[in-house]
């Protein structure tokens, strides 16, 4: 995530906008992947805590055990540098 509200993660790029209660990153049009909201846990001068629920196949990520129409819960932490 860059201060010019541009992010790119996986090979996605698109745009991103924040508040005190959720991150929502917008994938650029030419993208299949859909937008994510993503719940805000914790937000500081340093780190912030994500929260998302959905399916494994929304997430894009083969977790062992968990069916791909399974919602789960991911927690994301992140620390700035």
């Amino acid at each position: 995530m860059k201060k010019d509200y541009i992010f790119q993660r996986n090979y996605v790029i698109g745009t991103w906008s924040l508040n005190k209660k959720s991150l929502k990153l917008t994938p650029n049009e030419d993208s299949s992947h859909p937008p994510f909201e993503y719940k805000v846990t914790s937000l500081s001068d340093t780190s912030l805590t994500l929260e998302i629920t959905l399916t494994e196949r929304d997430y894009a990520w083969d977790f062992e055990g968990i069916e791909v129409d399974e919602l789960i819960i991911v927690t994301e932490k992140y620390s700035k540098r």
